[in-house]
């Protein structure tokens, strides 16, 4: 009985400390939804483009910044839009910064 209580525990510890690592090296994926809204509306405001044309690709995180980068399309144009954001812990927006070059032509 104290073997089988003693693997459980394990197990559960187990799968909690993957998690954890999991979210530190790739991120959460209630951030990236984060991040691709930020960086859709950044675009929009910025470049006055309406949001119903611009396509936002799933960002990636990049752990050695704590960023999420992503690129939004906008499909009229055939321009896209390089845009690194962070995020803080309870989901609001730091900063964002974007490539120098954009928008780049598709």
């Amino acid at each position: 009985m104290k073997k089988k209580m003693f693997w459980s525990v394990v197990s559960v510890l187990s799968i909690i400390l993957v998690w954890n690592l999991y979210t530190i090296f790739y991120g959460t994926s209630g951030d990236r939804a984060l991040a691709i809204n930020y960086a859709t509306e950044y675009v929009s405001e910025k470049y006055n483009l309406p949001i119903e044309s611009l396509r936002t690709d799933e960002p990636t995180y990049n752990f050695s910044h704590g960023t999420y980068m992503t690129k939004v399309r906008n499909t009229k144009a055939q321009e896209s839009y390089l845009i690194n954001v962070k995020i803080t812990s309870n989901g609001d927006m730091q900063r964002i910064e974007e490539y120098s070059k954009n928008p780049v032509r598709e």
